[in-house]
């Protein structure tokens, strides 16, 4: 396990952007937190360091899943924020796209029914002045990432 603060805005991205440029697939983030605790803008540094374009990324907290072009073929950005009940869960192939050879970064991953192997968790809280962030396995390579505001 490893710790990480940041913050501001750009540095949440820049620790996202570094987090994203160590993955290959197949991967699974796993975000957990409350409400601002940094989630989304962690999410959208990790596109950043998948080399998405960053026009194209969105929150998908009302389509629920988002597809993006990367080097590494597909990639995908899931919120889980609105669902609450299991039926609501079929609408989406949660499964599928978890267990697929590709990266998966999934928001309130908390609410997943079912354990995902092989994932790395990311725990996301927010401070009075700073965000921090509880990375589960450790990352190769994730030690030496220098954040720069």
């Amino acid at each position: 396990m490893i710790r990480f603060s940041t913050s501001d805005e750009k540095e949440t991205e820049q620790l996202g952007a570094g987090i994203g440029a160590l993955l290959t697939p197949p991967a699974a983030v796993l975000l957990v937190g409350d409400l601002g605790s940094g989630k989304t803008v962690l999410a959208r540094g990790i596109f950043q360091g998948l080399q998405v374009d960053p026009s194209l990324v969105r929150s998908p907290s009302f389509s629920l899943v988002n597809e993006y072009p990367s080097p590494w073929g597909p990639v995908f950005h899931i919120d889980l924020y609105r669902l609450d009940k299991a039926s609501d869960f079929e609408s989406i192939p949660l499964e599928e796209i978890l267990t697929a050879r590709t990266i998966a970064v999934v928001e309130w991953a908390d609410k997943l029914p079912f354990p995902v192997a092989n994932s790395i968790r990311i725990e996301a809280a927010a401070g009075d002045s700073s965000h921090s962030f509880q990375i589960d396995p450790e990352i190769p390579g994730l030690v030496e990432l220098k954040i720069k505001n």
